[in-house]
């Protein structure tokens, strides 16, 4: 089971990847009316939608995504590299935030939901193969994270520390480097490099370091999660 799940991580990334190269910008808010950003707007209502049903839309031939605030996607984006992967309604009950994914990784339900302890009854914590969660501090080491062993399609939760335990924002893994104990990622709704080498808004590549000895207001790696084999929907990986 685990060289099925390693696989899905794995086209997951390429899936981040493939979006990351389309140079998804998020559209600025004085755009609002500008038909150069159409495509990126349909882009991003599609990972808050269809990738990950988290919107809630009922309209599914119209996309709603205007601009930058309309929602916060990073989870969403994630998501939608997962889609073919997860069962959609743990997708739809945890991905949305930081908090409900820092729960997902511990086997919690932690918050109020109208289904949030029926979903999480359906996925107990199971002998073996289970999800994998570490939480990342300050004095957290590069010995730490290479025991838990960084794959390509991982949740990376970051945010400032301190004060932010379970981080402001969802990132892929894309891959670990031990020797800068930095974390390259692929997220969503965040700033960083695009596919031209310049920094944008939208989909884009970081490196989110360890620890707390960069400045205070970069974002920490703080939560490290893989999802369990038991929440893959059976055949999806081939």
């Amino acid at each position: 089971m685990d060289d099925l799940l390693k696989k899905a991580g794995e086209i997951a990334l390429e899936r981040a990847l493939a979006e990351w190269k389309r140079d998804v910008v998020d559209p600025p808010r004085r755009s609002l009316n500008d038909p150069l950003f159409d495509d990126d707007r349909k882009a991003i209502d599609d990972y808050i939608r269809n990738g990950a049903q988290l919107g809630g839309v009922s309209n599914p031939g119209k996309f709603v995504y205007q601009k930058d605030g309309d929602y916060e996607w990073c989870g969403a984006f994630h998501s939608h590299c997962w889609e073919p992967f997860i069962h959609p309604d743990l997708r739809q009950l945890y991905w949305p935030s930081t908090y409900r994914l820092d729960c997902y990784g511990r086997y919690v339900a932690g918050f109020s939901s109208a289904n949030a302890k029926e979903t999480a009854a359906k996925y107990p914590r199971p002998a073996t193969d289970g999800r994998k969660y570490l939480k990342l501090t300050a004095d957290s080491k590069p010995a730490d994270v290479e025991a838990f062993g960084p794959r390509p399609g991982d949740i990376l939760l970051v945010g400032f520390a301190p004060g932010y335990g379970y981080g402001s924002h969802v990132t892929l893994v894309e891959r670990w480097d031990p020797v800068a104990s930095v974390f390259h990622t692929i997220e969503g709704n965040a700033t960083g490099i695009g596919p031209d080498g310049s920094r944008r808004q939208g989909v884009i590549k970081h490196q989110r370091p360890l620890g707390t000895t960069t400045p205070a207001k970069t974002y920490h790696a703080l939560r490290l999660i893989r999802p369990g084999a038991n929440d893959l929907i059976p055949g999806s990986v081939k």
